[in-house]
């Protein structure tokens, strides 16, 4: 990585500020998210209440033999009231709850809309409201507000986005694959299939050990804003936190198309974000394809917030306050 010297004087020039528009997104950013987190919950609990008046539900519980119906009512409250307990409490481990509950969320959906006969209205009702509770879940808003739940009152979390290679695919394999061979193993219990019930929990066991520690792991990646600089902490990248003071940062900006700065984004999709310092830092970065640990000598640095321009303007208003 090729090292840049300290400008004259010793002093850092300010952060590029790439529009005078950069104020806005901080507002609209804490508008969203607080509109995410009322609606998720309006969405959820209004599903669960028609999904109880749903007659073509109930009738399809009834077809089934009473420990089955049981079983699925049960597995059905445990994970309404799961996502409701994850919905209200802001934590990085509700937002992995919620990635792994929506698989099961959608299951459930397409089982109700294949197996009644005729939905009515309350089912429709019910199906659609569940389907949208599982799209706000997923949104970028509600992360933002989950990993920001527990952070100190004086610093701003920014969740990283996902490596390109999990983003579009694994991870929702994964999850899905933990959701469905779960469910089935217990549903097929319930109706005495045992063949499909040990298949299915030989699936289910080692995925329900592995997927959730792997997938937690993304809810912890973040960019912090602190009252002393930029925090990079990455599990999945980093062996060691990267620590950013504000006078030893020389630009910020999104990154130029050739920038030969140290890649920490894995191919991450969306907007990359340059972060450039006076002086070099050293980074303990992982491979993740080897698993093997690598140490560079950095003074430029690529990663990927999930919101790029609210992170800028948040970047910007720190600094007018450590001046």
């Amino acid at each position: 990585m090729t090292n840049q010297s300290a400008p004259p004087g010793g002093q850092s020039p300010p952060l590029t500020q790439q529009s005078s528009e950069l104020d806005k997104p901080i507002n609209r950013g804490a508008k969203r998210r607080q509109a995410a987190y009322v609606l998720l919950g309006g969405l959820w609990i209004a599903s669960g209440l028609t999904a109880i008046g749903s007659q073509a539900i109930r009738t399809l519980l009834d077809g089934q033999t009473p420990v089955a119906s049981w079983t699925l009512v049960t597995l059905t409250g445990v994970i309404w009231i799961a996502a409701m307990f994850a919905t209200t409490i802001a934590a990085p481990v509700c937002l992995t709850a919620w990635r792994l509950i929506a698989p099961s969320v959608l299951l459930g959906v397409a089982a109700i809309v294949w197996g009644a006969e005729k939905l009515d209205s309350s089912g429709i009702v019910a199906c659609v409201l569940a389907v949208a509770a599982v799209v706000v879940a997923m949104s970028a808003e509600f992360a933002q507000r989950a990993v920001n739940g527990l952070a100190f009152k004086n610093e701003r979390r920014f969740l990283l986005r996902a490596p390109g290679a999990f983003a579009l695919g694994p991870m929702q394999f994964a999850c899905a694959i933990t959701s469905i061979s779960a469910t089935t193993a217990i549903v097929a219990a319930a109706n005495a299939r045992w063949i499909v019930c040990v298949i299915a929990a030989i699936v289910a066991l080692p995925a329900a050990y592995v997927v959730p520690r792997v997938l937690h792991q993304f809810s912890l990646r973040w960019a912090v804003i602190v009252p002393t600089g930029i925090v990079i902490k990455d599990p999945l990248v980093l062996n060691d936190t990267i620590l950013a003071p504000y006078d030893q940062l020389r630009q910020l900006a999104p990154a130029p198309l050739n920038s030969d700065a140290l890649d920490l984004t894995e191919n991450a999709l969306g907007l990359i974000l340059e972060l450039q310092l006076v002086q070099s830092t050293f980074v303990a970065k992982k491979d993740l394809r080897t698993r093997k640990d690598f140490g560079y000598h950095a003074t430029g640095i690529l990663f990927a917030p999930l919101s790029p321009a609210e992170f800028l303007a948040t970047i910007k208003q720190a600094r007018q306050h450590d001046h």
